[in-house]
């Protein structure tokens, strides 16, 4: 799998978490067909963000590999705008997804929401510790409910 686009991305934040899961990247066996990508308190800013989701949505248009987990959790500048970023680029066939403490508010939600419509394979979501509204929290856990075997915390 090819996944050059990805560590180009990651490299280009300069940020040690990123690095350090970049020369992970780079040596792994290239023979699979899905990936894992846990950027936890890795100082995510809104440029890293849309530059990482958009490499990982041009690896999946390419066919050569999906992703199955992210943890962007632990980064607060994520925001309302970097969760819009996501939902917008990020593949429906993602398993896990983990977004705890990334100062996602409604209108983050709501696009995460969005997302969720169309990702069938979703099977885990932690958002907590995030500034939502009651009423957010409850339209994720129902859109989680409909789904067998659904994890949302």
């Amino acid at each position: 799998m090819n996944m050059e686009p990805l560590i180009s991305a990651l490299q280009a934040t300069n940020k040690p978490v990123c690095m350090k899961v970049a020369d992970a990247l780079s040596t792994q066996n290239q023979e699979g067909t899905s990936y894992d990508l846990h950027l936890r308190s890795a100082d995510l800013n809104l440029e890293d963000v849309t530059a990482i989701v958009k490499a990982i949505h041009a690896i999946y248009e390419s066919g050569n590999a999906k992703l199955r987990s992210l943890s962007m959790s632990y980064n607060g500048n994520i925001g309302d705008e970097g969760m819009t970023i996501l939902a917008k680029y990020l593949p429906r066939s993602v398993q896990e997804i983990g977004l705890v403490r990334c100062n996602i508010g409604d209108k983050g939600a709501q696009a995460l929401i969005s997302w969720m419509a169309d990702a069938s394979a979703l099977g885990m979501l932690c958002v907590e510790e995030n500034a939502l509204s009651s009423e957010m929290k409850t339209q994720i856990k129902q859109e989680g409910k409909g789904r067998r075997m659904m994890l949302v915390v």
